[in-house]
């Protein structure tokens, strides 16, 4: 949104998020080598092994030890305004990890819409905190709590769903029930797929 409706990022915000980027792309590398070694995926080169084990030792903790904008943004909360035909908007954007959503009621107060974003084709994998718990059921029991929230009443709530082409692929071959029991529906259905979603299971009540 920053960089198509207001006047992208600066050179300084650009070097102000160095440290992040390389935090990122190391912790999602790390989970990538953790997955090829539980699922027993081999490496195509013997040499990549060796790779593995160098980016597997990163300490990438110690890239959140940084400067006070960059702890900021390692909290994963973010503050920008701009103008849309006349309109002045404020986006907020926050961390999904449940860590950062303590930080979350004082953000959205007197806010006037929420956005609430969800990968379809999540519905087959796990937090990252907690490999025991399902995305797409953590998604769902989210979504009730800030639908319910009393600070929210008056706001408008929009649910994006995203990864439809994702979930077409999965779905032929990662059956829904295996995740959701409840589900009785036929197998490699891509509409039933497209049905598990925080907005298709919490309908607001009447009144």
């Amino acid at each position: 949104m920053r960089i198509i409706h207001g006047c992208g990022y600066s050179e300084e915000d650009r070097r102000g998020f160095t440290r992040l980027i390389f935090h990122n792309i190391f912790t999602a590398m790390q989970a990538m080598i953790q997955a090829m070694s539980a699922l027993q995926i081999p490496y195509k080169y013997e040499h990549n092994k060796a790779n593995a084990a160098v980016v597997s030792r990163v300490d990438v903790e110690r890239v959140t030890t940084l400067t006070k904008p960059y702890e900021d943004a390692l909290k994963s909360l973010w503050k920008y305004p701009f103008d849309l035909e006349k309109a002045m908007f404020r986006m907020v954007d926050v961390g999904g990890q449940r860590s950062e959503r303590r930080k979350w009621i004082h953000c959205f107060e007197k806010v006037t819409s929420i956005m609430f974003l969800v990968a379809l084709s999540e519905y087959d994998q796990v937090l990252a905190e907690s490999s025991n718990e399902n995305r797409m059921e953590e998604s769902m029991a989210l979504f009730k709590t800030i639908i319910t929230y009393k600070w929210f009443e008056k706001s408008s709530i929009i649910l994006f769903l995203n990864k439809m082409d994702l979930l077409e692929e999965k779905i032929m071959h990662s059956h829904l029930v295996d995740y959701f029991p409840e589900y009785d529906g036929p197998q490699r259905d891509v509409q039933a797929g497209k049905k598990i979603h925080p907005g298709h299971v919490f309908q607001p009540e009447p009144g």
